[in-house]
This record gives structure tokens, C-alpha cells and sequence, in this order.
């Protein structure tokens, strides 16, 4: 009976000292939780032959909040970013100013895992996932046949961070360069010519988008987010940062669209 009882109880405590170690690690990376409040303004350029042969430019105004989680091993944060402007063609004229109002909602949750340092303790590098979604509409008054255009998307991909400590200003500052590639796509964009009567109780407009929607892989569209981001330390743990991102994306699929926008911002982060 005691060679029965005795494995048992070596595991039982081999299991418990496993637990503790567990728990007592996880209480020891206790995480930095940050509350995002950011204003920045973004330059879109953007051509989609759903609305137009022409290129369209722009600047809107891009506000962004969010929620963001660091542990010792890994970062996650959430993101909304909404955006609101005009854009225009260079093209335009006073009888055809080629002019629309531009409505915009990014929505992307990140999830990082450290993978080590480079080089020295300094570099960092972290891999991950990422799901983004984009929409923006764009109302063209001057163009009978595109007056509303869009795209929305859902995409996963795949996510990388790479992270420096520095001294600026006697303070510990980072310094972060985020990349993210959406790998698979849910894509809906409006019908050919966007002519529909909205009015007719037998036309179910959602419906319709829904069932013409495609799931598409890099091949037919492409599309890449960055941003490089220093985060300042000030009192209490929280910290100001100055980010710059680049996104682009590529639709080859039915009528094309491509599209390059730059941002600048400046956020606040509230520790809690």
C-alpha cells in the first residue's frame, strides 16, 4: 500500500509546488494597465474606380482612444480610431469641384508576446496576432453614378513590435515600431454602378452586400499598418507619446482600389 500511496503523494506535491510557482510569477507581473486619449490628423491619398479614375487627397481629423495592457512577457491593446474630413481631386474644377465628404472607423486589437531581447537588454522584439477593422464611406454629390462609395473589412493577421529603452531628457523613454499584415480578409463594397432604390420594400440592401461580400487573401488584397511610437514618462506612471503611422492598402478584386494614409498624433496615457 505504501508503494501505491507514495507516487501519489509525490505528485500531489510536485502539482502544488507547480501551482505555486505559477501563482506566485503571475503575482509578480502584476501589468501597467493605460488608458489612451490621442488627437491626431491623417493625409489620405486614395484612388477607388468604385467612385472615380482619379485620385483623391485629403486631411481629416483623427481622434483615437483606447486601452492598453503590458505585462513583463506581453503587450495587448485596444484601439478606436474614427476619422472625419473631406478629400478632393486634383482635377477639379468651379463647375465640377470633384470634392466628398470622407467618414472613417478603425477598430484593431493587438495581442504580443515577448520573444527576447536583440542584441542587448535595450532591444526587444515581440510576436503576435492582430484583428483590425476598417471602413470608411465617402459621399460624392458631383458623381451621379458613385454618390456613396466604401469599403469595409475584417482581417486577422499577424502582428511584430520591436522595442527600445533609451535616455532622453534624464527620463526612461521607449521607443516602438509596430507592423501588422492582415493574412485573411472579409471585404463588402457597394454594387456596380451603386445605383439602388432604397425606397422599394423588396430590396434588402444589407442582404445583398452581404451575399456580393468576398473573403480575400494577400493575392487580391494586400494591405499593411505601421507606426512608430515614443512614449515620454511624466508624473504617476503615466506617460505622453508622439506616434507616426503608414498604412497602405491594394484591392484587386471586381474594381480595384489602393490607398496610402499618414498619421501624426499625440496621446495621452492614464495610468489606473
Amino acid at each position: 500500500m505504501n508503494r501505491t500511496i507514495t507516487p501519489k503523494i509525490l505528485g500531489a506535491v510536485l502539482l502544488l509546488c507547480l501551482v505555486t510557482e505559477v501563482r506566485s510569477q503571475h503575482a509578480n507581473d502584476r501589468p501597467e494597465r493605460f488608458w489612451l486619449s490621442a488627437l491626431g490628423t491623417l493625409g489620405i491619398q486614395l484612388r477607388d474606380e468604385h467612385m472615380s479614375p482619379m485620385t483623391y487627397h485629403g486631411s481629416v481629423i483623427n481622434p483615437e482612444i483606447g486601452y492598453i495592457k503590458i505585462r513583463r512577457r506581453s503587450i495587448s491593446e485596444l484601439t478606436l480610431t474614427p476619422s472625419i474630413g473631406s478629400i478632393a481631386s486634383k482635377n477639379g474644377t468651379d463647375q465640377r469641384p470633384m470634392r466628398g465628404d470622407y467618414y472613417r472607423l478603425d477598430i484593431q486589437y493587438r495581442y504580443l508576446r515577448s520573444m527576447g531581447t536583440i542584441l542587448d537588454d535595450r532591444w526587444r522584439f515581440y510576436l503576435g496576432g492582430q484583428f483590425h477593422f476598417h471602413g470608411n464611406v465617402r459621399l460624392n454629390e458631383q458623381l451621379d453614378t458613385s454618390f456613396i462609395t466604401f469599403i469595409f473589412s475584417n482581417g486577422l493577421g499577424v502582428s511584430t513590435a520591436f522595442e527600445r529603452s533609451a535616455q532622453l531628457f534624464s527620463r526612461d523613454v521607449i521607443f516602438r515600431y509596430k507592423l501588422g499584415l492582415p493574412l485573411v480578409q472579409h471585404v463588402i463594397r457597394p454594387n456596380f454602378l451603386n445605383i439602388y432604390n432604397y425606397l422599394d420594400p423588396e430590396n434588402d440592401w444589407l442582404n445583398e452586400r452581404m451575399r456580393d461580400s468576398d473573403v480575400l487573401l494577400p493575392n487580391r488584397l494586400f494591405s499593411i499598418n505601421s507606426a512608430l511610437e515614443m512614449w515620454y514618462p511624466i508624473r504617476s506612471g503615466n506617460y505622453l507619446r508622439f506616434a507616426y503611422g503608414w498604412e497602405y492598402y491594394s484591392l484587386n478584386h471586381k474594381l480595384n482600389a489602393r490607398a496610402a494614409s499618414h498619421r501624426v498624433s499625440f496621446a495621452f496615457l492614464f495610468n489606473f
